[in-house]
């Protein structure tokens, strides 16, 4: 049996699931019936809920020690009409390929896939065969090692998952380029038109005076094939699939996309946009390197980590210099893990431009004590989900739990027992703000319960709040 935490509750195209993970970013999904009870689902919902939940580009898994209350199951789907056990094996290639398959064709080349097996719960020959040419339908046997540290090598192909891996691949330390090297990068790229390079000069020198040991490699070479690209506001819902972006960056083309025709001035949307795209560049990579094609994408290392990893790359490009202003790409989720970073004394965002996404939950599961990062940032990436899907509806109560944890790792730092019932009360109504500010109406947060959070805090460490009253 394998131990899974619990993530939470969802409904998706009106059917109601339960959300599983392990140690080892392993997903799995049960269904809840109409009267209630859990139920296996198939491999057609399967994939489509690992879709769902792991848009990565370049899912792996990898070894967690951590240690946390688990639930242990036996993970079954049904396949071909039987019930079906799946084994550990089967479970990572299913979670490691799902962002590239397709229901409806299954002529993608899936490499780096692994062996399986599977064992059938009735002793019927026909429908036995009938499950395994299945699962040929999905998966392409291949044996291969899904438990990784900081890099892959294999077929030409090196993977990267934490830029000290660098110093052997480039052969040359962090130290060996400057913010001057990246300047003189920008002003001589032709591909950078004029008015963007004096944005990007300007992120540039904000970045080195709060960074300035931050390893720039991955921009220095990103730097010398970036194009900056304007485009109709058509071309643009094109090229982003979307029908609302003003902004896009296309790693597999190393192009910063965006609308013509805009200002950029600071305090206004557009400018947040191009400097979060602005962004990517530096700790994102494609590129060869003698006989190797060298990739450099950390968020791949999680298995949630598409909207943390957004978010926090708005943090990187502006918030993290530049208290001041408050509006940012991906409000409410970098609200949440803005709070969570200030908390900190042991992660910065110079750490989230030199590791992974994983570094991350580590650093906070050692700043709180406990080991609950990864199901919180799932919570957070699971309610941006509710937000965006309309065939997804969730009960806002179930990410109460994710405000108490980043409440309490705020109040761990701003309030102490000695306070007065006023300047207590002032730390709640500041983390309220910040934690609300600009919050779609729709997220439905609960500030009852946040405020009914705080008087437990008090309560908790001693903090009278009727003293002097």
């Amino acid at each position: 049996m394998i131990e899974y935490t619990e993530i939470g509750n969802f409904i998706y195209k009106k059917q109601e699931y339960k959300m599983f993970i392990d140690d080892e970013r392993r997903y799995y999904f049960l269904k809840i019936t109409d009267t209630g009870k859990e139920d296996y689902i198939d491999i057609h919902e399967y994939i489509q809920l690992i879709n769902k939940f792991k848009d990565v580009e370049e899912p792996l898994l990898i070894t967690n020690d951590n240690k946390s209350k688990k639930r242990k199951m036996t993970p079954k789907i049904f396949i071909a009409g039987i019930l079906v056990t799946l084994t550990l094996a089967f479970t990572m290639i299913m979670n490691a390929m799902a962002p590239t398959m397709d229901l409806h064709s299954h002529t993608q080349d899936y490499s780096n896939t692994s062996s399986y097996v599977v064992e059938v719960q009735e002793e019927d020959n026909d429908k036995a065969q009938q499950a395994i040419d299945e699962l040929y339908r999905y998966v392409e046997q291949e044996n291969s090692n899904f438990e990784v540290d900081t890099r892959v090598d294999g077929w030409n192909l090196i993977k990267i998952y934490d830029l000290s891996e660098l110093d052997d691949v480039l052969g040359y330390p962090k130290e060996a380029i400057t913010y001057d090297d990246i300047i003189n990068d920008i002003n001589n790229n032709p591909n950078i038109p004029t008015k963007f390079k004096s944005i990007y000069i300007e992120l540039a020198n904000d970045l080195r005076a709060q960074y300035p040991t931050m390893d720039l490699r991955v921009w220095h070479l990103n730097l010398q094939t970036l194009k900056i690209v304007e485009l109709s506001e058509m071309d643009m819902k094109l090229k982003a699939m979307s029908g609302t972006a003003c902004a896009v960056y296309r790693q597999d083309e190393n192009t910063i996309y965006t609308v013509e025709g805009y200002d950029y001035v600071p305090g206004t949307w557009d400018y947040q946009v191009i400097k979060h795209e602005m962004g990517h560049p530096i700790r994102s990579l494609i590129t060869h390197i003698g006989e190797n094609q060298v990739k450099v994408r950390f968020q791949s290392y999680s298995g949630h980590g598409t909207i943390t990893g957004e978010a926090l790359n708005s943090l990187l490009t502006l918030r993290s210099y530049d208290p001041d202003e408050r509006d940012v790409a991906y409000q409410f989720q970098s609200n949440m893990l803005e709070l969570m970073v200030d908390s900190m004394d042991n992660y910065t965002y110079q750490d989230y431009v030199e590791h992974n996404l994983t570094y991350f939950e580590q650093k906070l599961n050692e700043h709180n004590g406990n080991n609950e990062a990864v199901r919180m940032l799932g919570l957070l990436e699971l309610q941006y989900d509710d937000y965006h899907d309309k065939n997804m509806t969730i009960d806002e109560a179930t990410f109460h739990e994710l405000y108490d944890y980043i409440a309490r790792m705020y109040y761990a730092k701003h309030l102490n027992p000695n306070m007065l019932p006023e300047e207590a009360e002032y730390v709640r109504d500041q983390f309220i703000d910040r934690l609300t500010y600009d919050v779609p109406e729709e997220y439905n947060v609960d500030l009852d319960h946040l405020y009914e959070f705080f008087n437990e805090y008090c309560a908790e460490i001693g903090l009278n709040l009727s003293y002097g009253r």
